[in-house]
């Protein structure tokens, strides 16, 4: 009890000359959070987005190559070639 009494005028003082102090302070880390925020969300996720949709349209236009390949017209002849 006797050591809040001895704090107690260290806490009033604290209050009155940190609020500026933290005050820029938090908004110094809430405008770092804000910009972490957008960098993460624009320029990562977006990328990565766009990455993946090229990658899949590729893929797509693999299978397309391939399927066509396969359908494609062969001819084979029924008796083989004699020398």
């Amino acid at each position: 009890m006797n050591r809040k009494k001895q704090n107690e005028p260290e806490n009033k003082l604290n209050q009155i000359i940190r609020p500026p102090r933290d005050a820029r302070e938090k908004e110094r880390q809430r405008k770092a959070e804000e910009d972490l925020k957008k960098f993460i969300k624009e320029d990562l996720i977006e990328s990565l987005i766009n990455k993946a949709f090229c990658y899949g349209e590729s893929l797509e236009v693999c299978k397309d190559i391939q399927k066509k390949f396969e359908e494609r017209p062969v001819t084979k002849y029924v008796y083989p070639l004699l020398e």
